[in-house]
């Protein structure tokens, strides 16, 4: 499986003329989420990072204001002894390998120099000095995307380039200016050695903003996930960290790319006497792993989502869905399907 046949979107949708849709059979998957939307208006089911904590005071705190999650981060009293305020969220209930896990990233604290992102593969044991696994991160004052390997806390950059804006990074970090205030989404997936971090716009969620790689992810094969933030300012002047998630999700398998492909389609002979009947249509096409995901059509993007079927396989593996004009349908996502 190459990791660069998939899209990390979630729920990504495509665009299409109007369709009729022709239903498939339903196939069993085994795939899991973990999603939380804050609408609860609570953080049940998330560990608190707070390493700081064991200096006798909670350094990070979290609330849900307007069903979103804010984290801050209070600056250091000591950062050349203890490290910069930092910390996060940890869902460890489910232990992932293969994973794809998505947040909304709606705002931070422009008046500090963030890093906020994604924790993957994280080791049993957080604490201070002994946090280890991956992260993706934005850095709002270098405005950069990286990926690191943590071990005892302390991150290593493993990025290897990757592009933005049509602009190939061939090494190291890559350079995006986010705009604080906007909404944005950060996708981070892993198979084995290879992880790769996302950035969308919230309002296109199919073509993404940047992308950074890395090929170094062997040290830790797998852990839990979560979402964190630190305070990037210099060891003389801690700020602290804060930033505003919302819609976050976890799956232990990356996220395919969903394609539109245009065709003749045959629909059959009616009487069963005159010749079959083909007309133009499309087929809309996905990669063969993972087949865990049901296709849902709407007429606005807003939804309501309705499930046309769960997948059907072609002969050599992948997944397909044949459609013809004659409905109001026009947009198409995949959605997991994973054990309740």
């Amino acid at each position: 499986m190459h990791p660069t046949l998939f899209k990390a979107v979630r729920p990504g949708f495509l665009r299409v003329l109007p369709l009729l849709a022709v239903l498939v059979p339903v196939m069993a998957c085994t795939g899991f989420a973990q999603t939380d939307d804050f609408n609860d208006g609570n953080s049940a089911g998330w560990t608190l990072v707070d390493p700081l904590s064991v200096l006798g005071a909670p350094f990070m705190h979290q609330q849900v204001v307007n069903n979103q999650l804010v984290l801050t981060a209070d600056g250091s009293p000591n950062s050349a002894a203890y490290g910069p305020g930092r910390g996060g969220l940890l869902r460890q209930d489910v232990v992932h390998e293969k994973f794809c896990i998505a947040v909304d990233v709606l705002d931070w604290d422009p008046a500090r120099e963030n890093a906020l992102g994604l924790f993957a593969r994280v080791q049993p044991g957080v604490g201070l000095q002994q946090t280890a696994g991956y992260s993706f991160t934005y850095q709002t004052d270098d405005k950069d995307i990286d990926i690191n390997k943590i071990t005892g806390e302390q991150p290593a950059t493993i990025s290897e380039g990757g592009e933005a804006g049509g602009v190939v990074d061939p090494a190291g970090a890559v350079k995006i200016t986010l705009e604080q205030g906007s909404a944005y989404r950060f996708v981070f997936f892993g198979d084995g050695a290879y992880l790769e971090g996302r950035v969308y716009e919230l309002g296109n969620l199919v073509t993404p903003l940047a992308i950074v790689r890395s090929t170094q992810g062997t040290a830790y094969t797998r852990g839990t996930t979560g979402i964190l933030i630190y305070d990037n300012s210099a060891a003389n002047v801690q700020h602290g960290a804060k930033a505003t998630f919302d819609n976050y999700s976890a799956l232990d398998v990356v996220a395919p790319a969903l394609s539109i492909v245009r065709s003749a389609l045959y629909i059959g002979s009616p009487l069963g006497l005159e010749p079959p009947l083909i007309v133009p249509g499309v087929s809309l096409q996905w990669s063969p792993e993972p087949r865990c995901w049901d296709l849902e059509a709407a007429e606005d993007p807003a939804g309501p989502w309705v499930a046309l079927a769960k997948e059907q396989y072609s002969p050599d593996g992948g997944s397909a869905f044949a459609a013809t004009g004659g409905t109001r349908a026009g947009f198409f996502r995949l959605r997991p399907w994973h054990r309740p």
